[in-house]
């Protein structure tokens, strides 16, 4: 079965783990390519995005991706 990821800001890194979620913290500035090496993962088959990492014209990007 694939895992679910869920990419938060670093202020919330317990939340999603508590509930056996792998979780991955990052800044919006690395979202990008936190993204990516998600998406190069295999056994990843769903990814999550906090939406505070997303502001404004990043949100076209990330759905680009």
């Amino acid at each position: 079965m694939r895992k679910i990821v869920v990419i938060t800001p670093a202020d919330a890194r317990l939340g999603f783990a508590l509930g056996g979620v792998r979780q991955v913290t990052s800044e919006p500035a690395g979202l990008d390519a936190c993204v990516r090496g998600l998406m190069a993962d295999a056994d990843i088959g769903v990814v999550v995005v906090d939406e505070r990492l997303v502001p404004g014209p990043a949100q076209q990007r990330l759905r680009q991706v």
